[in-house]
């Protein structure tokens, strides 16, 4: 029998939304999910042989030091406090400043959880703008 890929999930609280959408995408590849919970990444496991994760609101930093540099990383800007609320410049920034720091490692950009109803639509093109390579 064939290994299935496995993607993890960290979240720091149950959010049934992104464990849904998850495990309909695993479902129709054939992947198998492996969800954990972890405040704020103070536990996440060592070297749990994932193929990939999605982080919600966690240290990239630190989910590498923990998962491994080989694992694809995805996230993590969180969706109210920056999303929603911060001005495009301040989104341009902190888009900028997480690209660019996880340069050259696996690592797929996003909002750490899910987007809010009232994020403006210019916020989401100010984030997919300022992720472009330059």
């Amino acid at each position: 029998m064939e290994d299935k890929a496995t993607i993890g999930v960290v979240m720091d609280y149950f959010v049934p939304g992104i464990t849904l959408g998850a495990g309909a995408y695993a479902r129709e590849h054939d992947l198998r999910l492996d969800t954990r919970w972890s405040v704020r990444a103070d536990w996440m496991p060592e070297n749990p042989h994932w193929d990939g994760v999605l982080l919600n609101l966690v240290d990239m930093d630190h989910a590498m030091e923990k998962l491994g540099s080989g694992i694809i990383r995805c996230g993590n800007l969180d969706p109210v406090s920056v999303i929603q609320d911060l001005s495009p410049e301040e989104i341009k920034n902190e888009t900028e400043h997480l690209c660019k720091k996880e340069e050259g490692r696996p690592f797929i950009f996003s909002g750490g959880c899910e987007i809010t109803v009232n994020t403006p639509v210019e916020h989401l093109l100010t984030m997919r703008t300022a992720s472009q390579p330059k």
